[in-house]
C-alpha cells in the first residue's frame, strides 16, 4: 500500500514539475515528453 501511495506522489510531483514553465516541451500534448500520455493511459 506505501508503494502505491509513494508512486502517485512521484507521479504527481513530475506532472507539477512538467506543467512549470522551464519543463515544457513545445509542440508535444500537455508538455510532457513524446509517449508519456499513451504510457499513462496504458496503466
Amino acid at each position: 500500500m506505501i508503494t502505491w501511495i509513494l508512486g502517485i506522489i512521484l507521479i504527481i510531483w513530475v506532472i507539477i514539475k512538467r506543467y512549470g514553465k522551464e519543463g515544457k516541451i513545445k509542440g508535444e500534448p500537455l508538455g510532457m515528453p513524446r509517449g508519456t500520455i499513451r504510457a499513462l493511459n496504458t496503466f
